[in-house]
């Protein structure tokens, strides 16, 4: 499991010796007020690499690992100023791993091509993205080819840019209204066949979903209104039933939350909550130790700045 430490200067990994107990592993102590990290195989060696998003460092970095869990650190870009968020995926169908990031300071949603040998060249897809804090990406319409979803703080709005297969992208305004937006995610939550999204705003703190008609038209369904300051939200099957939960963090009620959908569909979503705790004190979750940390990150809850994270299993959502 690999943390940023969100305000601090830290990416780090818990090894899990298989019965769930967890050691901490430093990969890099000096990555400024580390804001998002995401772990895939970028060399394509057959071992896990790590990514981060610095917003202190303006910068975007990957640690390449050895094979030992040895990680060996090699910038991206060193001038994507307050850089925020950041994913890896296949973005130009070529075979090799591509990055997408959101800097809030430029204002940009912006993807790095990589040739093949790990070096990466950077093409904007929108520098007039206001505090750009999020990016996500997936195949949108099912053309075939990736597309590239953001959420914009300054414009209080969450948007995808449709790829036309040759990395020329259009945008698509999803929502103009949503207070403070934080964070995106796109899943298919219905399930449908098509790729619904799920965000969450801050200052409406709300957890929210848009249905996707099979056109790309959504159609917004609130999920919670009163999650106060929610800034970050994900989409997994967590109680193993079938069907798609939501998850979210909130800093204004100390909280990670889980909305079990119980298959009826948008009104049968419900929260069960984890107990709040103060910031200041740790919090225990399935047994593990936990101190918080505002993120929610590829189906793992995070819970500290310098902080474990605890993979949520049926049995300790019951």
């Amino acid at each position: 499991m690999f943390v940023p430490s969100q305000g601090g200067n830290e990416i780090a990994w818990w090894e899990n010796d298989g019965s769930q107990n967890f050691t901490k592993l430093s990969v890099d102590s000096g990555f400024n007020k580390a804001q998002s990290v995401y772990a895939t195989d970028m060399d394509g060696d057959g071992d896990i690499d790590i990514l981060g998003a610095s917003e202190g460092d303006n910068e975007i970095a990957w640690w390449e690992n050895d094979g030992n869990q040895n990680f060996t650190r090699q910038s991206v870009d060193s001038s994507f100023k307050q850089a925020q968020s950041v994913y890896a995926i296949d973005l130009d169908g070529d075979g090799d791993v591509d990055i997408v990031g959101a800097s809030q300071g430029d204002n940009e949603i912006a993807w790095w091509e990589n040739d093949g040998g790990q070096n990466f060249t950077k093409y904007s897809v929108d520098s007039s993205f206001k505090k750009a804090l999020s990016v996500y990406a997936i195949d949108m319409d099912g053309d075939g080819d990736i597309d590239i979803l953001g959420a914009s703080e300054g414009d209080d709005e969450i948007a995808w840019w449709e790829n036309d297969g040759s990395q020329n992208f259009t945008k698509h305004t999803i929502a103009s209204d949503f207070q403070k937006a934080q964070s995106v995610y796109a899943i298919d939550l219905e399930p449908d066949g098509d790729v619904d999204i799920v965000a969450a705003a801050k200052q409406d703190n709300e957890i929210a979903w848009w249905e996707n008609d099979g056109s790309q038209q959504f159609s917004k369904h609130s999920v919670d209104t009163g999650f106060s300051g929610a800034q970050s939200v994900y989409s997994t099957d967590v109680n193993g039933d079938g069907d798609l939960d939501i998850l979210g963090a909130s800093p204004g009620r100390n909280e990670i939350a889980l909305w079990e959908n119980s298959g009826g569909g948008t009104t049968a979503i419900e929260l069960v909550s984890f107990a709040a705790r103060p910031a200041t004190a740790p919090s225990i979750l399935g047994g593990l130790a936990l101190e918080w940390q505002w993120s929610v990150i590829v189906g793992l809850c995070v819970l500290s700045s310098v902080a474990l994270c605890a993979q949520l299993r049926r049995s300790r959502v019951r």
